[in-house]
């Protein structure tokens, strides 16, 4: 008889390669570009990481995509900068100390990079980056620029080292040079090679009073995408996909408070 487990728990932006936490103690918003302060150097490296800010105030709380890391310095905390930005679409916030400080927490076990142009035409965003990107068709990307944000979508098209197309959540976007980032979303769990799991249940646990989005992807394909799930409330899905030979689980979330329980069996 097949033996049941857990295949995932947690929060994919946080259960993904080693955390490091900081103190935001100021924030900032000008011209659709977020600098935050942190009291003690981030240890921040490079542009695409995924930061989870919290903590700060509604405008600035959630998942974000570092752009660019202004200055670096050496403190008592280890490498790094004490500021970091974020391309957003939200307006202009007055720069004021966060008190309570907020948090930030980030791994760096994303591959990801600077974003210099993006078009958005019926859902599908053509971005140019900064840097070759690495990518291949079928592979999960957040984006996020002055204009639009996805945290997850899968790669259609790789015209080139330095141009990526995307499944887009916003309908138009002009074509216009921008600031941004993007990140390469890793799995959260990768089938053996010759051998596979039955998923039988998923359950999506949104904790925050406020509507989030997820994402769920087996072997590049979307089994849910931008689906909204409600503040305080939870989805179920009953499935029966056979995950094998090395294909991927990822799954992806506007919030970070929402929560993924996977569970399945061996076959």
């Amino acid at each position: 008889m097949p033996s049941k487990e857990t295949i995932y728990r947690g929060s994919p932006h946080l259960n993904i390669g080693a955390q490091n936490y900081r103190l935001i103690s100021n924030k900032v918003i000008t011209s659709n570009v977020a600098t935050i302060t942190t009291s003690l150097g981030n240890g921040l490296s490079f542009p695409g990481t995924l930061a989870v800010i919290q903590g700060v105030d509604s405008t600035i709380d959630g998942t974000h995509l570092v752009a660019t890391i202004p200055s670096l310095a050496i403190d008592v905390s280890g490498p790094g900068s004490t500021t970091f930005t974020y391309s957003t679409t939200a307006g202009n916030v007055a720069s004021a100390a966060v008190s309570p400080t907020g948090q930030l927490i980030y791994s760096e076990s994303y591959i990801g990079g600077t974003v210099s142009n993006i078009a958005v035409v019926n859902y599908v965003g053509t971005v140019t980056t900064g840097a070759a990107h690495g990518l291949v068709v079928g592979d999960i990307v957040a984006v996020e620029t002055k204009a639009s944000i996805t945290l997850g979508s899968r790669v259609l098209t790789v015209p080139d080292s330095t141009t990526f197309t995307y499944e887009g959540s916003t309908q138009t976007v002009a074509n216009a040079a921008t600031t941004g980032a993007w990140a390469k979303i890793p799995p959260v769990y990768t089938a053996p090679t010759n051998a596979g799991k039955k998923i039988n249940n998923i359950v999506i646990t949104n904790k925050v009073p406020t509507t989030s989005t997820y994402s769920i992807y087996i072997g590049g394909y979307p089994i849910a995408e931008n689906i909204s799930i409600n503040g305080n409330s939870t989805n179920y899905m009953d499935i029966e996909q056979i995950i094998f030979n090395g294909e991927k689980l990822i799954v992806c979330a506007s919030n970070n408070d929402v929560k993924f329980h996977i569970s399945g069996e061996n076959v």
